[in-house]
């Protein structure tokens, strides 16, 4: 995996989890019960399902 790539997914993973954070906090304050044990709406990690995307077309051969 190219170390763009990777610090690209890492940017938007920990993006992600912050606007989570906002929104489950918005919910709870407007009075909604909010899970957040185990998985609760964390979705997929797996972006490449059945290799369709092959990100080494795409990553320059020197790198």
């Amino acid at each position: 995996m190219s170390l763009y790539f990777a610090a690209a997914k890492n940017a938007y993973v920990a993006a992600r989890k912050n606007e989570r954070q906002k929104i489950r906090e918005a919910l709870k304050s407007a009075g909604f019960e909010v899970k957040t044990s185990g998985n609760a709406g964390a979705g997929l990690r797996n972006y490449t399902s059945g290799r369709r995307l092959d990100l080494l077309r795409f990553v320059p051969a020197d790198r």
